[in-house]
């Protein structure tokens, strides 16, 4: 703008005086006083620039005039280069005189986002070029979010002002709205029209022009089921937006035309263009996008979102497994200080009884029977495998003979019979128990189960795609197979897996759980759990870029969204995540992995007493060849 201010003092200051401007004479006095008036009391105060051919004395009045009500104004060519450019002037408005030869060329070089960019002033001062006008108006794209007046005279006392707009791209004539009249005797605006400020307001009204839609389909019998609610798990989210999509129109008194794709559209590097629903809009094949989709970088710059129309959202769905397939159930039931006090008491038990059993033995109340086997030993290895024995609730072939060693063998069996019991119930309840250490994507990688997905386009196009570290390695060694086959299938056929568990089913929570709530039983709904995988917000609507009819669409679906209308037909779509309702009296069987470290005991108890077994048979030879070898020195000595 600094360079158009500087044309203007040149103007100012240096060409005055007449030059060259008798074409408009007074008459543009008349054309000034109402352009003034009209900016200032109607528009309030924005920031002008003049595209005009008018010669300097007339510029100059205008200028003065503006001037007089503090208006910012700038004068330039009237050119496509003379358009401001930068986000900073898009509330310019700009001012322009129908005969001035330039202007009609300067029409035929704009683009549809330059005409709603800025406000436009037209004055024509010879009502039979009004005609002209209106056709040259008529044969651009003047959308119904531009703002373009024409200041026409209509008689020697009076102009009129109106609004000017097309409904739609293919509309075949232009919509003119009344705005006010001036009357230049009485120098005043009258029979101002009474009509809303805001422009989407004003022509919501489509008069029933066609708008295009593009929806997406990849079920074909979903075609004859899109609005009587069966199905409801097939193309959930395009038969959603199709309904919202049918009162969107009857808001905007617009007529839809809906064109199919299978796919909502992606691009294709190797040429830079795009595919399915995207490829329709950025083709100009259709107005809006009648099935949401997720919110994409790439996709930003080619398509506009609108509005959240759909809350949904995909997510790895499993039964909770079994406690045992996560944690080891025989070290569960007691805490951490109570297997502390558990190894500190056993070993001090078993010193005690041995300190008094060394005591029976020393200072005997009465003769020992040294051949008598089941009197306990003084031997704190003896007294250590008795107490070991009293833990598991076993007994012990050897017992002490005092009253003070059977006493303490009483409390030991008192006590640890209660520690006993405890543990047995805990380890019975443990069994049965679900699991909830599957918290994250990595819980869920590190684990054994299995997982499968949806085989839904969006899904087969995320999940190879995904960089981000647990992710990448999620697909590849849990969706891919060795054999190279990958683990996508139909929701069905997922949902039966994720029934008989230990598997996880990534997929659209609705259709996905109102096929769970008609399918499982009551009590296999409880322990569902859910981690999400995909980082995507809910999907929104979209439409071209640059869409005319943004603002419109925008407070249409915002309607439906207050009325309760979108709210009415995502309840009746989508199925919330089934409640547990159960009895909790499923029998659980227990497994081979249940009793696993049970097994894997046994196993290594098994190999320490084969190990022991070999080492006494080696020293007892050991000890044999010794006295043999003694034996044999004796006799040779006496020999």
């Amino acid at each position: 703008m600094k360079n158009l201010t500087i044309v203007w003092l040149f103007l100012c200051l240096g060409l005055g005086n007449g030059g060259g401007g008798g074409a408009f004479g007074a008459e543009n006095d008349e054309k000034t006083t109402v352009l003034t008036h009209f900016v200032h009391g109607l528009i309030k105060h924005p920031k002008v620039l003049a595209l005009l051919c008018w010669d300097s004395d007339d510029l100059f009045l205008l200028i003065k005039e503006f001037n007089k009500r503090e208006l910012r104004i700038g004068v330039a060519e009237s050119n496509i280069a003379s358009l401001p450019s930068g986000a900073a002037e898009d509330d310019s408005v700009l001012l322009l005189d129908w005969q001035c030869p330039c202007t009609s060329d300067l029409l035929s070089k704009l683009n549809l986002s330059q005409y709603e960019q800025f406000k436009w002033i037209f004055i024509n001062d010879m009502p039979e070029d009004d005609p002209n006008l209106f056709t040259t108006l008529n044969s651009h794209f003047i959308g119904v979010g531009s703002d373009i007046f024409v200041i026409r005279r209509r008689d020697t006392d009076t102009f009129v002002i109106e609004r000017v707009y097309k409904v739609h791209r293919h509309a075949t004539e232009l919509s003119r709205e009344f705005y006010a009249t001036w009357s230049i005797t009485e120098n005043s605006f009258t029979n101002a029209a009474l009509v809303p400020s805001i422009t989407s307001r004003r022509r919501q009204n489509m008069h029933k022009n066609v708008v295009r839609a593009s929806m997406v389909i990849t079920h074909n019998d979903s075609l004859n089921h899109l609005d009587d609610y069966r199905d409801q798990h097939r193309d959930t989210i395009a038969k959603v937006n199709f309904i919202l999509t049918n009162h969107l129109m009857a808001f905007m008194n617009a007529t839809v035309q809906f064109s199919v794709v299978d796919t909502w559209g992606y691009l294709n590097k190797e040429n830079n263009t795009w595919n399915g629903m995207i490829g329709e809009l950025t083709d100009n094949k259709a107005d809006i996008g009648a099935t949401a989709l997720f919110f994409t970088d790439n996709r930003i710059s080619v398509i506009q979102y609108v509005a959240m129309t759909t809350k949904t959202l995909s997510k790895i769905v499993f039964q909770s497994p079994k406690l045992s397939y996560t944690d080891n159930v025989f070290l569960l039931p007691f805490s951490r200080i109570v297997w502390i006090c558990v190894v500190v008491t056993v070993p001090t038990i078993a010193v005690a009884l041995a300190m008094v059993m060394y005591a029976e033995w020393k200072v005997p109340l009465k003769p020992h029977d040294e051949t008598d086997v089941s009197m306990l030993h003084p031997s704190l290895k003896d007294c250590l495998q008795l107490v070991f024995c009293a833990l598991c609730q076993q007994g012990s072939s050897t017992i002490p003979k005092s009253f003070s060693g059977r006493l303490i063998m009483f409390l030991t069996f008192l006590i640890l019979m209660f520690l006993f019991a405890s543990y047995s119930a805990n380890i019975v309840a443990l069994l049965g128990a679900p699991s909830s250490k599957i918290k994250t994507l990595e819980d869920f990688l590190d684990s054994r189960l299995k997982m499968g997905a949806d085989d839904t386009v969006f899904n087969r196009f995320y999940f190879p795609r995904q960089t981000e570290g647990t992710r990448r390695a999620l697909y590849e060694r849990k969706i891919v197979n060795k054999d190279g086959s990958t683990n996508f299938m139909s929701l069905d056929k997922g949902v039966a897996l994720l029934r008989k568990g230990l598997y996880g089913f990534h997929f659209e929570t609705g259709p996905g759980y109102k096929l769970i709530s008609e399918t499982f039983n009551e009590d296999e709904k409880c322990g569902l759990q859910e981690i999400s995988f995909l980082q995507m917000i809910d999907p929104y609507y979209a439409i071209q870029k640059n869409s005319t009819m943004k603002e419109i669409i925008k407070i249409g679906l915002f309607r439906l969204y207050e009325h309760g209308i979108q709210h009415r037909e995502n309840t009746r779509y989508y199925t919330a995540k089934p409640q547990c309702s159960g009895t909790g009296s499923k029998f659980i069987s227990v497994s081979i992995i249940d009793v696993q470290p049970a097994i894997l005991l046994l196993c290594w108890g098994f190999g320490f007493a084969g190990i022991a077994f070999l080492f006494e048979t080696a020293m007892k030879r050991a000890k044999c060849g010794d006295r043999m070898k003694n034996f044999q020195t004796k006799i040779s000595s006496h020999i």
